[in-house]
């Protein structure tokens, strides 16, 4: 078992969230009618919503406005891969390749938590923190939202660069319990 390992405070609160409301319904994912618009509307401007295009390549249907301002960039409309490096491209769709035949193979549905670097333009790194989960649309459709955490300074003016590949991440079954590590580590652990 491993032991609690969200640096968030805001990240931990949209996984007790998005629990919480999943506890309350028949289905074992909320669907976007779920959400309770002015609970969710704390989340909002550091979520993002991505969706599949009919090539089936991921994109920003949603992307919260202090992602955008933090990052230097609205992303709405846009490819996830659009501010990638070729190694976090190539990272990225293998993730999602491997999350898509596990789920075709055993039924699980991909949630995700990750630690990643963001390059700015002048060149800083910013350590961002974030949880994937997935919830239903009209017709079936699988959207996943990920609540981001920028846990470094990012100065007024920076523009997203390029996120790096990601050195730490956890997958695991959205349609599961609550992992025991989906949880705020306490202030000790979070200091070393």
């Amino acid at each position: 078992m491993l032991s609690p390992c969200l640096k968030s405070p805001q990240l931990a609160a949209f996984a007790d969230f998005w629990y919480a409301l999943r506890a309350t319904l028949e289905s074992p994912l909320p669907s976007y009618k779920d959400f309770p618009l002015e609970t969710l509307a704390h989340f909002l401007p550091c979520l993002a919503i991505t969706r599949r295009r009919d090539n089936g390549m991921p994109y920003y249907h949603f992307y919260g406005t202090e992602l955008a301002h933090a990052l230097g960039e609205d992303a709405t409309g846009k490819d996830v891969f659009s501010n990638m490096t070729e190694e976090a491209q190539a990272q990225y769709m293998q993730l999602i390749n491997k999350a898509a035949a596990k789920e075709k193979q055993d039924g699980s549905l991909n949630g995700r938590w990750f630690l990643c670097q963001v390059m700015t333009k002048d060149k800083r790194l910013v350590e961002v923190e974030g949880l994937t989960l997935p919830f239903t649309a009209d017709g079936g459709e699988i959207r996943r939202a990920t609540y981001s955490a920028v846990l470094g300074s990012v100065a007024l003016g920076d523009a997203q660069g390029a996120p790096y590949a990601q050195p730490k991440g956890t997958e695991f079954d959205a349609f599961s319990k609550r992992p025991d590590w989906m949880f705020l580590q306490n202030a000790s652990a979070a200091a070393e």
